[in-house]
């Protein structure tokens, strides 16, 4: 996330929705996104909320139309918009577990409902939030190759080492500071930026 956590990435949004950069930029194409989650198509930054409606809209295609699922994105937008913490909203900052707001909306003879697809992001905009605090990209280590903070293991590496076979016992005694919960966040990482999954050479 951006160190203000007021907008993300296509990226970093897809990943807090379970879907692909593909998809959620298809959501600005086709109008799906109110504007006030776009912060501007050009530079592809959104409001971290913008996940939550990304995963309603895609995940519901089989049960609602377009239109539906578009005009119930925009009436809850709507009302969070006019909340006294829609920053605490648009952010997914995760207090908004602990705010009252009514996540459903009457839409024809059915209600809609949202509040699954909230938590969901929340605890997936925490772990991306998690990997930005311990994954660093420091030009003046290894020229800003992605790395563990606080040392020089580039995550491209680890991860690679990983997907080859390598046991984490072998790679904790390569690297003693190596713990599950960052190699998960490594695997995130490398989701919510992409390019960061590199492999650096050694020499």
């Amino acid at each position: 996330m951006s160190t203000d956590e007021k907008t993300g990435s296509a990226a970093e949004i897809a990943f807090m929705a379970g879907l692909t950069t593909k998809q959620v930029h298809s959501l600005v194409r086709i109008g799906a996104l109110p504007a006030a989650l776009v912060a501007g198509p050009r530079n592809g930054r959104f409001a971290p909320l913008a996940a939550v409606f990304a995963a309603f809209y895609f995940q519901t295609h089989e049960e609602l139309t377009p239109v539906a699922r578009k005009r119930a994105i925009a009436m809850l937008c709507t009302r969070v918009l006019e909340h006294p913490d829609c920053r605490i909203f648009l952010a997914l900052n995760g207090r908004l577990r602990k705010t009252e707001f009514d996540w459903s909306t009457p839409l024809g003879c059915v209600t809609i409902t949202l509040t699954a697809y909230v938590h969901t992001a929340i605890k997936r905009a925490v772990q991306a939030r998690r990997a930005v605090r311990r994954i660093v990209e420091d030009p003046g280590i290894l020229s800003g190759t992605a790395c563990f903070k606080g040392t020089r293991l580039p995550i491209g590496n680890a991860l690679a080492a990983v997907a080859d076979g390598t046991s984490f016992a072998t790679l904790r005694a390569a690297y003693p500071f190596l713990s599950p919960s960052l190699l998960d966040d490594a695997d995130v990482y490398v989701r919510i930026r992409p390019s960061a999954g590199r492999i650096r050479q050694a020499g």
